[in-house]
């Protein structure tokens, strides 16, 4: 498992250890159940990344449909 890196910022004095028993377990917590806070974002990110998706599909297909495409043929091409 990776190090945890503390750094004292009025000293500058840097120290990496090993994850603790009890860090180790409230991350293994973390990561099984996330908070709502987690899963909002991550529903967020998803959601944004499919609207670009779809915009960038809608933009190909207006595209094509302006070299004289027909709307078929062009969701055929963006693989709709």
């Amino acid at each position: 498992m990776t190090n945890i890196t503390e750094i004292n910022i009025s000293t500058g004095e840097v120290i990496e250890r090993e994850y603790t028993q009890e860090e180790l377990d409230k991350r293994a917590e973390l990561e099984s159940n996330p908070p709502q806070k987690v899963i909002d974002m991550r529903a967020q990110d998803q959601f944004l990344e499919n609207q670009e998706s779809v915009a960038l599909r809608e933009s190909a297909i207006i595209k094509l449909q302006s070299l004289g495409l027909t709307e078929d043929e062009a969701k055929a091409i963006v693989g709709l």
